[in-house]
């Protein structure tokens, strides 16, 4: 969670004090995490907020970045799960 440690940080910070993945985790049935940093591809898995699989180098990369995928917990979101993507987007570059 929170921005780049060393300076640098990002443009839109979409998370609170720091704690946004860590949110994200505990309210999501499943968590996927890709980070391609240095030439390779960092892989870690969540299920409800809990490892899964432990952090593993999966391959090599000449791309930086990371890559989430989750699946909000509908137990805890009743109402919707549904995002509005052009908002999203516009977020995160």
């Amino acid at each position: 969670a929170g921005g780049k440690f060393g300076g640098g940080g990002y443009k839109v910070s979409g998370g609170l004090h720091g704690v946004g993945s860590s949110v994200v985790n505990a309210l999501s049935t499943q968590l996927d995490v890709r980070v391609h940093k240095n030439g390779k591809i960092h892989y870690q898995e969540y299920r409800r907020g809990h490892v899964v699989a432990d952090l593993e180098v999966i391959g090599d990369t000449d791309k930086t970045g990371t890559i989430v995928h989750f699946t909000p917990d509908p137990e805890i979101f009743t109402e919707t799960t549904t995002f509005d993507l052009d908002k999203l987007n516009k977020r995160i570059q």
